[in-house]
C-alpha cells in the first residue's frame, strides 16, 4: 500500500513539475489550426532594430514564441486557460489579469529573479483565437513596464505573426 502510494505521489509531482511554457508549446504546437512560432534570430534581429525602446527591451531576449491558437471549441479555450494557469502559478506574478463576461481571459505575467524580469507570458483568449506571445531573457522592470503602457508589445505581437 505504502509503495503505491509513493508511487502515485511520485506521479502527481512529476505531472506538476513538468507545467512549463515547453511543455504547452511542444504540447499545442500540434493542435489542429494552431500557428506557432519560436522566433529566429534574423527576426529577433529585425525586432530590436524596429525602435530604440524595442532594442532595449529585447537586447537580452534569449527565446520569444508565438501561437496562435483557435477559440471555436469552449472546452478547448477551458483546456488551455487550465494549461497557462498551471505554468502562471508557479514563481510568476501576474502584473495584469482580466476575465470577461464570456469567461475569456486576458493575462500578462512574469517570472522574476531578484531585481530583474526573466519571463514574460501575455495569454489572450477571444472570440475568434487564443494567443501566446512568451519571452525569456534578462529584462529591465522599467522598460517592461514602459512598453506594456506604450503598446510596443503588440508591436512585436503583429511582426511576429505576420511571419506565419
Amino acid at each position: 500500500m505504502k509503495t503505491t502510494f509513493y508511487f502515485l505521489f511520485s506521479i502527481l509531482l512529476f505531472s506538476c513539475g513538468s507545467a512549463g511554457i515547453n511543455n504547452f508549446y511542444n504540447t499545442h504546437k500540434y493542435d489542429p489550426g494552431v500557428t506557432a512560432i519560436e522566433v529566429p534570430q534574423f527576426v529577433l534581429s529585425m525586432l530590436k532594430n524596429s525602435s530604440p525602446e524595442m532594442n532595449d527591451l529585447l537586447k537580452n531576449v534569449d527565446d520569444i514564441r508565438f501561437m496562435n491558437l483557435p477559440a471555436g471549441d469552449r472546452m478547448y479555450s477551458a483546456m488551455l486557460e487550465t494549461d497557462i494557469n498551471r505554468i502562471t502559478a508557479n514563481r510568476y506574478t501576474d502584473v495584469y489579469r482580466r476575465t470577461d463576461e464570456e469567461k475569456n481571459t486576458s493575462l500578462f505575467s512574469i517570472r522574476e529573479k531578484g531585481d530583474r524580469v526573466k519571463e514574460l507570458i501575455w495569454f489572450d483568449q477571444g472570440t475568434n483565437n487564443n494567443m501566446l506571445l512568451y519571452f525569456k531573457g534578462d529584462f529591465d522592470p522599467a522598460v517592461v513596464s514602459k512598453l506594456s503602457d506604450s503598446g510596443d508589445l503588440d508591436k512585436i505581437k503583429e511582426v511576429i505573426s505576420k511571419q506565419d
